[in-house]
């Protein structure tokens, strides 16, 4: 299938029929094919019967546990990606689920905007596997500076190249790769929504009879707003000594870490939010300046 000249295919596989409501009108806005089932034997069924570029999946389903549900789903289908959504999980199942396939993790309660970024980044995925890994060899040493404004980069995925560079140089696994690029994700994220857009995670619970959730609507109207928007983020990314850094600036208000975070301990994603827990458990050293408004990540290599 030639993703770049076919509209994408997908599969749901999700029993809350509001989750379903808010992918249904994603897809039909996005002019994407889809189907819909509840639960994980009919999705296995469906994939013995058609091909699918993404599958998005619950985890919380009778028959079939979530990781055995993900093991399945990549070794049954000619999908390239698989997006898990679940409401909650720890950092080590989440870590469990890139192991066995899943591309990319989404935490409940479900907004528009998270989901159809995921979805973004997973047809993404699927048109960058088809570019010749020749590009990506040799021993990384580099420092790249980015500046962007908060409107701009929102309307993107920035990827993170040079996570590839140092897999294919054999400097970091392939799970180090995905935990990387992850992780890279919800800092931008985070410095986005929650930095420059001052957004509450609590929003994206109250939900209108549009199936329209106030986190989304208030984002979309954020970034229109000039006083919002204009606001810059900059990224540096840097290779050299043996480890790779990431250093990550908005010009919101600052946020403070919650203090087992601080400490070391392995957060709940359910209680601080995925993002902190993923980033903890892909870096060695994580340190805020600025009052929040930074957050610079290590990886040794």
């Amino acid at each position: 299938m030639d993703v770049q000249l076919q509209p994408p295919r997908l599969l749901y596989v999700d029993d809350d029929p509001i989750t379903r409501r808010i992918i249904e009108t994603l897809s039909k806005q996005s002019g994407w094919e889809y189907d819909v089932v509840t639960d994980g034997h009919t999705a296995l069924a469906r994939l013995s019967e058609h091909t699918y570029d993404v599958i998005i999946t619950d985890l919380v389903m009778p028959g079939i546990n979530g990781v055995e549900l993900v093991r399945n789903l990549r070794s049954s289908s000619a999908a390239h990606e698989i997006i898990i959504v679940t409401e909650r999980a720890s950092t080590d199942e989440v870590i469990g689920f890139l192991r066995e396939g899943a591309s990319d993790f989404i935490q409940k309660p479900l907004d528009r905007d998270t989901l159809e970024n995921a979805v973004k980044r997973a047809l993404s995925g699927v048109r960058e596997k088809a570019v010749d890994k020749e590009v990506y060899g040799g021993i990384v040493n580099e420092r790249t500076f980015y500046r962007f404004r908060t409107d701009n980069l929102a309307k993107i995925k920035m990827p993170l190249h040079v996570a590839e560079r140092l897999y294919e140089a054999g400097r970091i696994d392939l799970g180090e790769k995905l935990r990387l690029v992850l992780a890279f994700q919800e800092a931008l994220t985070n410095s986005i929504e929650h930095g420059n857009l001052e957004l509450l995670s609590e929003w994206k619970d109250e939900v209108d009879d549009r199936g329209l959730d106030k986190y989304s609507l208030v984002k979309r109207e954020r970034l229109k707003d000039e006083s919002y928007a204009a606001r810059e983020l900059t990224v540096l990314i840097e290779v050299a000594d043996n480890k790779l850094r990431i250093v990550i600036t908005d010009q919101g208000q600052g946020f403070e870490p919650p203090d087992d975070f601080k400490q070391g301990n392995v957060c709940s994603l359910k209680s601080h939010g995925r993002g902190l827990g993923i980033i903890q458990s892909c870096m060695n050293e994580i340190r805020y300046h600025d009052g929040g408004r930074t957050i610079e990540m290590i990886k040794f290599l």
